[in-house]
């Protein structure tokens, strides 16, 4: 039998978890027609307007954290889904606020850089230039409401 923390902080949840999966569920790239997008000619190519949205489910030893983003670039759109999944050998019974930081301080910055990856190389095989998804600073990913399914 595990042993059970019955309310842990975020620092506690960290220093018993391990990431054990990252799972894309949907991955699209779809090129605009030249002269589509709105914005200036004199803005920066390579920016992108990236907008995230999560969804979590977690039980007594394990966390999954979906990930689906979207990027609006000048030359195409992108869309990538992913979930990450940790386990712990302990087990907890999560208040939402814990969630919710493990999320916004260690979940995302897991993710990151596989999204990136898989926008890259969407651009690639579209033969577009590749957006530049900028550092994801800690304490710059917020959430707004967290659609849980515990």
């Amino acid at each position: 039998m595990m042993p059970t923390f019955s309310k842990p902080d975020v620092r506690e949840l960290v220093s018993n978890v391990e990431l054990v999966g990252v799972k894309y569920l949907q991955i699209s790239g779809q090129a605009k027609p030249q002269g589509e997008d709105s914005r200036s000619a004199n803005e920066d190519i390579s920016s992108a307007d990236v907008n995230f949205s999560v969804q979590e489910s977690h039980g007594p030893s394990a966390i999954e954290v979906r990930f689906r983003v979207h990027v609006d670039h000048p030359q195409a759109q992108y869309d990538v889904e992913l979930a990450t999944r940790y386990t712990s050998n302990v087990e907890y019974d999560l208040e939402q606020e814990v969630v919710r930081d493990f999320i916004e301080k260690v979940a995302v910055m897991a993710a990151f850089p596989y999204v990136r990856e898989a926008i890259s190389s969407m651009a690639a095989r579209l033969e577009l230039e590749v957006p530049i998804l900028g550092v994801l600073r800690q304490g710059e990913f917020s959430l707004g409401p967290v659609d849980s399914s515990s």
